[in-house]
């Protein structure tokens, strides 16, 4: 584990972007891979997700898309016409950024977007929803979360990331979702020892209010889901502040946002 601190105290020096030390150190990461199965197989237990095609563009400590510094990306474009493989860990995003598979973001601590909907009853003003996770995810099993959330993959528009988790998270559409609106977003750190996953985020939150009829019309298409609660926001705001350990960390995180929203709105 000591090669994974030194990874991540470099990315952390380079405020979790991709500079030339972090692009250094990452294909250094690859090249040893390539060239020891015990050491691939040991980052493979680490970031059980290894080899997944799912990429992640690396983004500021503002959520905007950080730029590859040139010389990182010149070096990045020559070792992936020397090793084509490499594209599936890293290459330049469309534009000027990087774009990093999810498990290697996870592991090294790279910076990445994230978006995370609060949805509200369609007719109790004071009431909200909160997701129950199911009890077989890696992370906060059976804790309160927020209803719909999930990564922006690559070059993704945030609202179509949110379009997407929910229809995968609770079988809904858009349609079914009144006044879809950005609240806020904020930097994110969450440190799974158990997983080896140092998951670092800037967290888009938004708001909206079930349509009539949609309660109807949830399912938990993608098993990741438990069951959906409806809230009295200050019997939750009271849960939150006695039992903090019983809500996911995007819970606790962006329940302040959502509050100050609720106050902007008169409640």
């Amino acid at each position: 584990m000591e090669w994974v601190k030194e990874l991540r105290d470099v990315v952390r020096q380079a405020n979790r972007l991709v500079s030339p030390v972090v692009m250094t150190r990452l294909l250094e990461l690859h090249a040893r891979c390539l060239e020891d199965q015990a050491h691939e197989h040991h980052v493979a237990h680490l970031a059980p997700a290894y080899g997944a095609r799912e990429q992640l563009l690396v983004v500021a400590a503002c959520g905007q898309p950080a730029s590859l510094d040139p010389k990182a990306r010149l070096e990045l474009e020559r070792a992936t016409m020397r090793e084509s493989g490499l594209a599936r860990w890293m290459r330049p995003s469309s534009e000027t950024g990087v774009w990093v598979a999810r498990w290697l973001c996870h592991l090294a601590g790279l910076r990445h977007r994230t978006v995370q909907l609060f949805i509200d009853h369609p007719h109790f003003s004071q009431a909200t929803l909160v997701q129950i996770r199911s009890v077989d995810k890696a992370h906060y099993p059976g804790c309160l979360d927020i209803p719909a959330a999930g990564h922006v993959s690559g070059d993704e528009n945030p609202r179509d990331a949110l379009v997407a988790e929910l229809a995968q998270e609770l079988g809904l559409s858009a349609r079914q979702l009144l006044m879809v609106v950005p609240i806020g977003g904020y930097e994110a750190k969450d440190d799974h020892t158990q997983t080896a996953m140092l998951d670092v985020e800037f967290r888009l939150v938004y708001a909206a209010r079930l349509c009539e009829g949609a309660m109807r019309e949830v399912c938990f298409a993608d098993g990741e889901v438990a069951a959906l609660a409806i809230c009295d926001l200050d019997e939750l705001q009271a849960l939150l502040d006695r039992y903090p350990e019983r809500a996911a960390s995007g819970l606790r995180g962006s329940w302040p946002l959502y509050l100050a929203y609720r106050d902007r709105k008169g409640r």
